[in-house]
């Protein structure tokens, strides 16, 4: 039986959380205060909560970071991704602010230097690389800039670096709730070993039941969570019967 992790996903913009269609400011929905949504998550018993800093991406350090303190205080087990660029960037949230995981994406290309350094002080298990593709070409800075790297690529650069999880994202099916990638996951599971997460166009819990038949290890959902489309507990209970 397969244990996958189904983690909604907190988009944040100017203190709001949100939900864009392929990271597009102004798109999608605003769904509003984070402590509403989740004080939602935590009646259902939800134990991990994604947060993506999107002012924090475009800014090049975290922003909404009074955001994961609230989470924390409710108990949440929290990865945080967006603008973390910097080794003091990775000690506020991983040392001072208590985040189980970091998603860094950017510093993965740009400097991979100090994301080594990161990785010898807390630990490859801590650190999850956050592989953003738009037609299986890796972008960095909010999605905005192409590395012409492929996936392949990618995941052994990540595995010299001694990062030992990975967020892959569909980009190209952000927000549209149009089905996930099964090809792209294919591709990452077949050369990862290590802790695999998903997100991209994850519509339903059928698509959840493909990501765990396929050997993800959690998905990321965020569009379909927030639309009313797919209920979290009865998600992860899914998925755990494949």
């Amino acid at each position: 039986m397969s244990v996958v992790l189904v983690m909604p996903s907190l988009d944040l913009e100017g203190g709001r959380v949100v939900k864009r269609v392929e990271g597009v400011r102004g798109t999608g929905l605003v769904v509003g205060d984070p402590a509403s949504v989740a004080s939602r998550l935590a009646e259902r018993g939800v134990e991990w909560v994604h947060v993506v800093d999107l002012d924090g991406a475009e800014q090049g350090r975290p922003v909404n970071v009074h955001v994961v303190k609230l989470l924390k205080d409710m108990g949440f087990r929290v990865q945080f991704g967006g603008g973390v660029r910097s080794e003091e960037h990775a000690k506020l949230l991983l040392d001072e602010l208590e985040v189980d995981r970091v998603i860094v994406g950017t510093l993965v290309f740009r400097n991979p230097g100090v994301l080594e350094k990161i990785v010898g002080e807390y630990g490859g298990e801590r650190v999850v690389a956050a592989l953003d593709a738009r037609h299986g070409v890796v972008v960095v800075e909010g999605w905005r800039r192409e590395t012409g790297v492929d996936i392949l690529e990618a995941l052994s650069h990540v595995e010299s670096l001694g990062v030992r999880g990975v967020l892959y994202t569909s980009v190209e099916r952000e927000g549209r709730l149009t089905g996930v990638d099964v090809d792209g996951v294919r591709v990452v599971r077949g050369r990862w070993p290590w802790l695999f997460e998903y997100a991209g166009g994850v519509s339903n819990i059928s698509d959840v039941v493909v990501l765990a038949e396929l050997g993800v290890d959690a998905v990321v959902v965020g569009m379909a969570f927030h639309a009313g489309l797919l209920d979290i507990v009865e998600a992860s209970l899914m998925a755990r019967r494949v």
